[in-house]
């Protein structure tokens, strides 16, 4: 399983105030979001957002992040008014601890305890679109396909330009012979990052599902052209000396 970090994501915001650097603005919501106009260090950034830089360690902790390396340039977050700021703490820690269990289970391949561990990590934190994203790859291994189309296609639709959860979703929609779709996650994925190989083999294997003999061939000659070194080259090949055979099977 692989941990994707948790950015949130805002929709609306409202009562901006700059405060020397990084900007601290009210969502509708009631939060605040802080936006690091440059590198900031915790410290810093709880100040700014509390007036107490001694709430750092917190802010961090909510950030998953490091408390020496504070925060990169044009880092967001979305932090709770001070009220909830420590019970948000302990949630995010309770999350975490599940999480952790989670993907434990997962790599011995417990797929459907992992996926328990994750909903409860999902109700300490229900806004961690990293435990999502992962309760929806446990699902899909244990074979609860319905479930992990709900909660992948949750995380593509938060995550557009990530190309990790589009492929995720891509391969959901393969395995549930929903081609069409599969192939424009796929696509999506390969617009986000085009080193992404998994996907770029995908959306060739999924064009020969749709029987699109030429361009699945264009799409196997440009995979093997852009990575003739990977480790699924030689698979690449095969699909592509194999495909006079199925389109004249097919005729």
């Amino acid at each position: 399983m692989k941990r994707h970090a948790a950015w949130a994501a805002l929709i609306a915001v409202g009562g901006c105030a700059v405060m020397g650097g990084p900007r601290v603005e009210t969502a509708q919501t009631g939060e605040m979001v802080l936006r690091a106009t440059k590198p900031l260090s915790f410290a810093d950034a709880a100040q700014a957002a509390y007036g107490d830089s001694t709430l750092g360690r917190a802010v961090a902790r909510l950030a998953h992040l490091p408390y020496d390396d504070g925060l990169p340039r044009g880092a967001v977050l979305v932090l709770p008014v001070r009220e909830r700021l420590q019970a948000r703490v302990h949630e995010e820690e309770a999350a975490d601890r599940e999480f952790q269990l989670g993907l434990a289970a997962a790599d011995v391949g417990s797929y459907h305890r992992a996926a328990d561990h994750f909903r409860e990590a999902l109700r300490a934190a229900p806004n961690r679109i990293d435990v999502r994203y992962n309760l929806g790859l446990a699902l899909m291994q244990a074979g609860e396909l319905t479930e992990a189309t709900e909660v992948l296609e949750t995380v593509a639709l938060a995550r557009p330009d990530d190309a990790e959860s589009r492929y995720a979703f891509g391969s959901l929609l393969r395995r549930r012979r929903a081609y069409v779709r599969a192939y424009q996650e796929f696509d999506a994925a390969l617009r986000a990052d085009r080193s992404h190989t998994k996907a770029a083999f995908a959306r060739a294997k999924t064009l020969e599902d749709l029987e699109k003999w030429d361009r699945a061939e264009r799409a196997w000659r440009e995979f093997l052209a852009d990575f003739p070194d990977d480790p699924l080259a030689d698979n690449a090949r095969r699909s592509l000396e194999g495909l006079p055979g199925k389109r004249a099977a097919q005729s």
